[in-house]
Order: C-alpha cells, then sequence, then structure tokens
C-alpha cells in the first residue's frame, strides 16, 4: 500500500503533462480579447470597452455591447489602468469602468450607470459592494486598498484592506506585482496580498477576516529574462513608452516571484496560479476546496505577464479551463478547453 501512495506522489506533479487542450471555437468577432466570463447562459468576451455575447453550449455569437465614450450607457477605460471590470451577474451585468458603475441586461440593453471617483473600482458583493481605490498611508505614499461600500457606493470609513502596491505619481514599483485583485465568491472575498508567503486572506460579508488559507510552497526566482522582457514591454505600450524614461529610475525587481499569480474562484473551488512553469511553458494551478483543502495540481496554457499588462484571456467554468489562443497565421482567436475533473 505504501508502495503505491508512493508511486502515486511522484505521478502529481506529472498530471500537467498529460492534459490536452481541445478547439471549441473560432472567434472571428474579436480583435484584443481581455477577459472571458460566464453567466445567464451566455460566454461573455471583453476587448476594450465592447463586450461580445456568445452562447454558452453553442459558441454561437449573439451580438455586443458597450461604446467607447463619455456619453450615457459609454465607457473609458483608465490609460494607464488595467482593463474595466466585466462582472456579469444573475439576469444583469455590472461594468465597473473609469467614472462609472454601469448596469446591462444579460443581452447587453443599457439599463443604468451612477458616477464614480475615476480612481474606484467597484464589485458586487451580497447585496453590497467591495471597492478598490487608493488609500493615503501613514507616510503619505500612495497605496491600493479595499473598502467596503453600501448599496449606494458609500464606502466605509476605514479600508479592510491595505497592500504595499504603490500607485500615483510619486509611486515605486516593485515588479512582479503582487496579487492584489479581490475575488468576491459566495459572500466571501478571497486575497493574497502577501508577497512573501502563499497566505490566502477570507474575509466575511462584513468585512472581517475568518481565516487566511495557507500551503507550504518553496520559492521561485525571478527569471532572468524578466526585467528584460519588463523594459520591452513598457517600451513598446502605448500609453506607457512616452513616459518611461521619467520613472524607470524608480522600478526595482524582486529575487522571488510572489507564491500567487492569481485567484479564481468557481463551481466551489478555488484556482491558484502560480509563478512556477513547467518544461512545456505551462503555468502551474493549485486547485483547493473553499476551505484550503488541496485537491491536485496541474499545469496550463496561462503564459507570463510583463509591466502592466493585466489582461486575463482566461478563466474556468464548470471545472474547466477556457483559454483564448490567437491563431497568427489565420488572424482569428480561437477558443481552447481543458477539462480538470
Amino acid at each position: 500500500m505504501k508502495k503505491k501512495m508512493a508511486i502515486l506522489m511522484m505521478m502529481v506533479p506529472l498530471l500537467g503533462a498529460f492534459l490536452q487542450a481541445e478547439k471549441v471555437a473560432e472567434l472571428v468577432e474579436v480583435a484584443r480579447p481581455q477577459a472571458i466570463e460566464w453567466a445567464n447562459g451566455n460566454m461573455y468576451i471583453l476587448d476594450g470597452t465592447t463586450m461580445y455575447i456568445y452562447d454558452d453550449a453553442s459558441y454561437a455569437y449573439k451580438g455586443k455591447f458597450g461604446k467607447r465614450g463619455e456619453g450615457p450607457g459609454e465607457l473609458m477605460a483608465q490609460p494607464f489602468g488595467g482593463p474595466i471590470l466585466m462582472l456579469p451577474m444573475k439576469n444583469k451585468i455590472i461594468v465597473s469602468s473609469m467614472g462609472k458603475l454601469s448596469t446591462y441586461s444579460p443581452d447587453g440593453v443599457f439599463l443604468k450607470e451612477r458616477k464614480i471617483n475615476a480612481f474606484d473600482a467597484f464589485y458586487p458583493f451580497g447585496d453590497h459592494y467591495l471597492c478598490m481605490t487608493v488609500h493615503t498611508r501613514e507616510d503619505q505614499a500612495q497605496v491600493l486598498a479595499i473598502y467596503l461600500a453600501d448599496e449606494n457606493l458609500r464606502k466605509g470609513e476605514k479600508p479592510i484592506i491595505i497592500s504595499k502596491v504603490e500607485v500615483g505619481q510619486n509611486a515605486s514599483f516593485l515588479f512582479p506585482f503582487t496579487a492584489f485583485f479581490p475575488i468576491p465568491y459566495r459572500d466571501k472575498l478571497y486575497i493574497a496580498p502577501d508577497p512573501d508567503n502563499f497566505a490566502i486572506g477570507v474575509y466575511d460579508k462584513d468585512g472581517e477576516k475568518i481565516n487566511t488559507l495557507r500551503l507550504d510552497y518553496t520559492p521561485v526566482k525571478i527569471d532572468p529574462e524578466y526585467r528584460k522582457k519588463t523594459e520591452k514591454w513598457f517600451r513598446n505600450d502605448a500609453n506607457w513608452k512616452n513616459i518611461y524614461d521619467f520613472f524607470k529610475d524608480r522600478i526595482s525587481y524582486r529575487k522571488y516571484y510572489p507564491p500567487v499569480h492569481f485567484i479564481i474562484a468557481e463551481s466551489d473551488r478555488l484556482y491558484i496560479s502560480t509563478h512556477r512553469f513547467n518544461n512545456r511553458g505551462w503555468r502551474e494551478c493549485i486547485i483547493l476546496t473553499l476551505k484550503g483543502k488541496e485537491i491536485k495540481r496541474v499545469f496550463l496554457p496561462i503564459p507570463e505577464t510583463y509591466g502592466m499588462d493585466f489582461t486575463a484571456p482566461f478563466n474556468f467554468h464548470d471545472r474547466c479551463f477556457y483559454t483564448l489562443v490567437d491563431n497568427s497565421d489565420d488572424e482569428i482567436w480561437e477558443l481552447h478547453k481543458i477539462s480538470l475533473d
């Protein structure tokens, strides 16, 4: 029995090598996808300020919504931030963009919008909201923080989580960034702000920390090419290249990657991508129960990103991994699927 268990444990790191991606659709409408989400029997793909709607089962194209602009129903993205937030929910879609929190019907009909601070990003959280925004520390440094907000978008007096990620004109940048993205799921918040330890904080709907999910994890050294590729990204990006020379001296690099790259909660599981890659170039993903029990580890085709590139054209749905792949030969985006059960 012990011998069988030993063989099984030796096979665990190899599981990712046997996963194969299946092409399930060609999406001719999409140009530069940034995110994928599911709800209401639909698959939604974010591309700039436009959202494309596809049938969840057949992947048939159903339409699009969202237009760049400052008028009613129109959207603007932060020029020096990440993509807008597309948050499909039951019977509606919430979109948090620069200066607006907008609501659409499941088929993309504009319903209403509310003005918000240009630097705020709101996430539905039960009957209320989470707000990721700028917070001024006692040393006057501006950092990202998360507040609870009520149904009228009024933020609490104090943040529930304060990060070490600096923002603003005088910010210093330490790459790679920590995974300071709030993940609301079933009236709980999951987040991993610690750059040194594999620790996922769990918060209840009142913003109280109720648990910390921990795993033993060996730190991964930064790839020697990471710095070169980050500098190349800044020099090539349309928005950042014009100001790169003004702040490049405030950029520094870690010796080790943060343990957590990304967290996604779906189908009562937590999918935690790390900065460990296999020989195939696929990224490690640790699958946990919501209470933190490890189910298994796999490797998935989640590429490395550099600089301020926060696009994530991949996601998990019904315990499958989906990713958008650029077929440059045919100039078309393909949807690939990997079953994880």
